[in-house]
């Protein structure tokens, strides 16, 4: 189980101001059937988001107080073992779905539908260097939103940095996140920094 704190900056092309994210997140994954392994997840992220309203400039921008949820669930095998016996490597490849919902009080919209992803970490204890990498497909093609992107058509996430361990049960690491949702029109997309405390039972 690993609890994250951070940060983001995120952009949207020429639509919009950059702005700064906070973020707080829990994930969980659990092994099973010796070479499974499951991953649960939940992110809040909170930021004051600008939106151009439909059919106007870019330069008629409003500022909205935003909160975003998102939920993610995930299994997959590991063919670490396959390629390196030792056990130090870890390869799994993830399938699953996701829900993201960005709420403010005047371009709400959401993203609900099947992902696919790639986890990898390498130990040489007390270290691991790891990395994510995920896509989501969104299904619901009617979310196209008031703004002048329009509605969100996919969301892609990922994840790297480096995990110390400090006990056989607890561990902290440092990771750089990029998180992007193409919308019709544009994309968003946010480079950011977060921190991890974990405890493994």
């Amino acid at each position: 189980m690993t609890a994250l704190i951070g940060g983001e900056r995120s952009t949207e092309q020429s639509y919009t101001d950059s702005a700064l994210i906070g973020r707080i997140g829990i994930e969980g994954s659990r092994r099973f059937a010796e070479s499974w392994i499951a991953v649960a997840s939940g992110d809040w992220r909170t930021s004051r988001q600008q939106y151009v309203p439909f059919a106007n400039s870019p330069a008629a921008r409003v500022t909205l107080d935003e909160n975003r949820f998102d939920f993610a669930g995930a299994a997959g095998p590991d063919f670490g073992g396959l390629l390196d016996p030792s056990g130090r490597l870890e390869l799994i490849a993830l399938v699953g779905g996701q829900y993201l919902y960005a709420r403010n009080s005047g371009f709400p919209f959401h993203v609900l539908g099947p992902s696919g992803g790639l986890r990898a970490a390498w130990t040489v204890a007390p270290f691991t260097v790891r990395a994510i990498a995920g896509y989501t497909y969104n299904l619901d093609k009617q979310a196209r939103g008031d703004a002048a992107f329009l509605g969100p058509t996919a969301a892609f996430l990922a994840r790297a940095g480096l995990q110390v361990r400090l006990t056989r049960s607890y561990a902290i690491e440092l990771d750089y996140v990029g998180d992007g949702i193409r919308f019709e029109h544009a994309w968003r997309v946010a480079h950011g920094a977060v921190m991890g405390f974990s405890r493994s039972f």
